[in-house]
């Protein structure tokens, strides 16, 4: 309840055009064109809330592709995009307390949480590098996103982390899951090194798998897993 009451005292008068562009970026409308397409207003009605949101109040941000000069925007605060995404939208439900509500969100918060573990696995990566326990040290860590085809047709090819070195000749790619059932290591590793190979990056290349269970563990790829990630968290 405080979310609502403090973003309220924030945004003043014009909450409700706020609260409409986080609602869409929390469902993830990630540019001015996708957010002015959820909300069918005019991108140009929203480019002034959109940098304010950004540039003065700091709840969205943008993540930039760390290969390229694409950027897609998110909600800072882990607790206001949930609150966007499995409240606000159903507010009546929630303030009535309806139990098919909770239930629902309880089914859909493994996915959810796994979208934002990747931003937990950089934070994990940067306590790796400053210990210097990787095969080399990065200045830089994102993502990175791009288009590929496949029998013909345009897809998008998503890599959850990129890190580079400060030379620009050695990358880190992983691939970061949060799943209760354990994963099949070599098979991710498979993808990720083929996802890596569209990227067309010409140094040397690394690669690591962050996730809570993992089986078949390539030899060819750092493994954390979940009692490696509590370490490193839970380390001084």
């Amino acid at each position: 309840d405080e979310i609502p009451k403090i973003l309220s005292m924030e945004f003043g008068r014009r909450s409700g055009v706020y609260y409409a562009i986080l609602e869409a970026v929390a469902n993830g409308a990630t540019s001015i064109s996708e957010i002015a397409s959820y909300l069918n207003m005019k991108e140009t009605s929203l480019t002034r809330h959109i940098k304010e949101l950004t540039d003065y109040f700091k709840i969205l941000s943008y993540d930039h592709a760390v290969l390229g000069k694409k950027r897609i925007m998110y909600i800072k605060h882990p607790l206001i995009n949930f609150w966007f995404r499995f409240i606000y939208p159903r507010l009546s439900e929630y303030e009535a307390m309806r139990e098919e509500l909770a239930k629902e969100v309880l089914a859909m918060l493994p996915d959810y949480v796994g979208r934002r573990f990747d931003f937990i696995c950089r934070e994990i990566l940067w306590i790796l590098n400053n210990k210097g326990k990787l095969p080399f040290k990065f200045t830089q860590i994102g993502r990175h996103w791009g288009y590929c085809r496949e029998g013909g047709i345009r897809k998008v090819y998503e890599i959850d982390i990129v890190a580079i070195s400060k030379d620009r000749s050695k990358a880190l790619f992983g691939e970061c899951k949060w799943k209760r059932k354990p994963i099949d290591g070599k098979r991710i590793f498979e993808e990720l090194k083929r996802k890596s190979e569209l990227t067309r990056w010409k140094g040397e290349k690394h690669y690591i798998i962050i996730a809570k269970n993992v089986k078949n563990p390539p030899e060819e790829a750092i493994v954390l897993d979940e009692k490696a990630i509590l370490d490193t968290l839970n380390s001084d």
